[in-house]
């Protein structure tokens, strides 16, 4: 909740240049968190955050080079904020003046620029928790929209063998992280994330958008590269006018005989005003366990499920790991 308070607090500029990452705040995230279920002193919390403060690092670079490192830095920055927290409890001290400061989050990340009331707005009652998405695709969420506009189309019966050409318009961070222009085929899983016309492309090869859409293999198909060469990618700048980080997308394709029809996708699903039910977030936490931890068996994959579905009755949420290691890891940690 704090996280995203002191990042909901900042304008977006139009034409944004969006130089950091979600990963480049975990640590803090991660020692806000550690420190609050810890349940921490005031001044070890303290301490734990400016030390967390600390360890923020990382551009959107990795992004636009495409590099490996960009998926593991969520992990290496909470690895971080934990090493705070910890750090905190032996009584090291750390910045104190984290957001204000003149050479704090605000002044250095943010040009100076920020808004109190909305850091601190109803804080204790509502939780800015629940206006997060969950994915529904596994790409860059700025590239969803595109995906999305795409897949209703052929929902509603357009062959993608009858598309001749794709326009894409997108805002600025969009169009820096993921227009991917000029466009060649991507040379890694990494880059064809970050690339909106190997995500149209994909999308319409495959009618789907999955994590096989999304691998070594995948990405050297010949019938998802040639769709990808049918797809323009623009700025807009009526999108970026809005001033919003994720902005609708719309998509205009070239269908042979008919003619072009467009699509405006505001909200794609998953967003907080187009949630999932749990349903659907139980089905993408299935795909992601088979293909990322496939010695999980599928009684264990329904009983996790089961037990997150009412997580506030559970006594011990460390059990919900137990059934998501190997036997052998378990019985190490027992002894």
């Amino acid at each position: 909740d704090a996280i995203l308070r002191i990042r909901k607090a900042t304008p977006l500029r139009a034409g944004s240049r969006m130089p950091w990452t979600s990963g480049t705040f975990a640590p803090l995230s991660a020692a806000f968190a550690a420190g609050r279920a810890l349940r921490l002193p005031e001044d070890i919390f303290r301490n734990a955050l400016g030390i967390a403060f600390t360890e923020l690092s990382g551009t959107s670079q990795s992004v636009l080079d495409a590099a490996q490192a960009n998926s593991i830095h969520q992990g290496t920055g909470v690895q971080a904020g934990l090493t705070a927290v910890a750090l905190a409890r032996r009584g090291i001290t750390g910045v104190r003046n984290v957001l204000e400061g003149r050479f704090g989050l605000y002044n250095v990340y943010h040009f100076g620029e920020y808004d109190r009331h909305i850091i601190l707005a109803d804080l204790g009652k509502a939780h800015r928790i629940d206006d997060v998405s969950v994915k529904i695709y596994p790409c860059c969420k700025l590239s969803h929209g595109a995906a999305q506009a795409i897949m209703e189309l052929l929902t509603e019966g357009v062959d993608p063998a009858m598309i001749s050409a794709v326009n894409v318009r997108v805002n600025g961070p969009a169009y820096i992280l993921c227009g991917d222009q000029p466009w060649e085929p991507p040379a890694t899983v990494q880059k064809a994330q970050f690339s909106l016309p190997y995500i149209v492309g994909a999308a319409l090869a495959r009618r789907r958008l999955t994590l096989e859409e999304f691998t070594p293999e995948a990405i050297k198909s010949q019938e998802i590269l040639n769709y990808a060469r049918r797809v323009t990618i623009v700025q807009d700048p009526e999108l970026d006018a809005l001033g919003l980080q994720v902005a609708p997308t719309i998509v205009e394709v070239e269908i042979k005989g008919i003619g072009n029809v467009r699509r405006k996708i505001d909200l794609v699903p998953g967003h907080p005003l187009r949630p999932f039910d749990f349903a659907d977030v139980a089905a993408k936490f299935e795909t992601c366990v088979r293909y990322g931890a496939p010695y999980v068996s599928d009684v264990a994959i329904r009983q996790v499920a089961e037990r997150v579905s009412h997580l506030e009755d559970l006594a011990d949420v460390s059990d919900l790991i137990r059934h998501l290691v190997p036997n052998n890891a378990i019985a190490d940690a027992d002894a």
